[in-house]
């Protein structure tokens, strides 16, 4: 079920980022090194490894702002339509969101006219 994987994640990540640690342990599971992926592709994270067949490794960035995340509590049920994702997006909220075509963050989504059931919601901490 994506809402468990997603609160263990955003639970391990936020911790590390309030905590400030540079490297944080989080489980090898298809879902993290999904959003993994994204995360580094934008920055978010400098780098993960695969360090066991249960660990991922990653290294968090610190530099700039920082962005928390959070499960809605209607993650399970809550699909966003291209349409509200847009004016959501265009009010300053970012997501990251589960679509045929995997997960992608919602300005991915956006370019690519598509909609999604939404997996996390990213605030902007300092």
């Amino acid at each position: 079920m994506v809402s468990n994987s997603a609160a263990i994640f955003s639970s391990i990540y936020n911790q590390g980022l309030r905590s400030r640690f540079r490297e944080i342990s989080v489980p090898n599971t298809f879902f993290c090194r999904s959003i993994l992926f994204l995360l580094k592709r934008e920055g978010f994270v400098l780098s993960y490894k695969i360090t066991s067949s249960r660990n991922i490794s990653v290294i968090q960035n610190h530099s700039g702002s920082t962005f928390s995340m959070f499960v809605p509590f209607s993650t399970r049920y809550k699909f966003l339509s291209y349409h509200k994702l847009k004016s959501a997006v265009n009010a300053g909220r970012f997501f990251i969101l589960l679509t045929p075509s995997g997960y992608i963050f919602s300005t991915f989504a956006i370019i690519n006219k598509l909609g999604g059931a939404l997996v996390y919601e990213l605030k902007k901490i300092n």
